[in-house]
């Protein structure tokens, strides 16, 4: 009898001790993602954070990435510059982007609840897929892992003309067949509304 009083009243103290420290734990841990999040970006490097802007001649693209593996936060850092460089120019890359937030509470005492997923693939048939090239790249240790920054450069000059004329072409393509399909279920309901009378 005294064994099970003595567990049970452990399991009490146990359980008190565990409720009272729990706010300060998440203060702790509220904290310490602060503190990460301004180290990152003052060690992100001043070309990423004040990157060149996009001329007629050359467009930009930034990318970064964490990954416990190096190699991997370079590729994925890559990757992305590409992505955004293929927002700017419609490269044959394509992505998804899906974010939820939920919030709770009021002032410092809600709470925020958020889930965000990235899509991002790249199909590469051909060796000379983009003419994009890697400008700059500079790899930082972030807690057991690795941060890489990435920027990313695509010169619309003359090597790159063909290119550019391609995606006119396959705009004025698009616009071609959207007319075609209006006009050709246009005259659909044209003789269903005919054929009604």
């Amino acid at each position: 009898m005294k064994k099970i009083t003595f567990c049970a009243g452990v399991g009490v103290v146990v359980l008190g001790l565990v409720g009272c420290s729990s706010p300060s734990m998440q203060a702790q841990k509220h904290e310490l993602q602060m503190k990460t999040a301004d180290q990152q970006i003052d060690e992100a490097p001043d070309w990423f954070m004040d990157s060149p802007k996009n001329t007629d001649e050359v467009i930009y693209g930034l990318g970064t990435a964490f990954s416990r593996d190096m190699q991997n936060a370079v590729r994925k850092a890559a990757l992305q510059a590409n992505y955004e460089l293929a927002q700017t120019y419609k490269q044959s890359v394509s992505g998804s982007e899906r974010t939820f937030v939920r919030e709770s509470g009021v002032g410092e005492g809600g709470s925020v609840q958020s889930e965000s997923d990235t899509v991002i693939s790249k199909l590469v048939a051909d060796a000379d897929v983009s003419g994009a090239e890697t400008v700059k790249k500079a790899v930082m240790r972030e807690g057991s892992g690795f941060r890489a920054y990435v920027l990313a450069q695509y010169k619309l000059g003359t090597a790159n003309l063909i290119k550019q004329e391609q995606v006119l072409e396959d705009q004025a393509t698009s616009v071609r067949g959207s007319a075609k399909d209006a006009y050709e279920e246009l005259n659909q309901r044209v003789e269903r509304a005919t054929l009604a009378q």
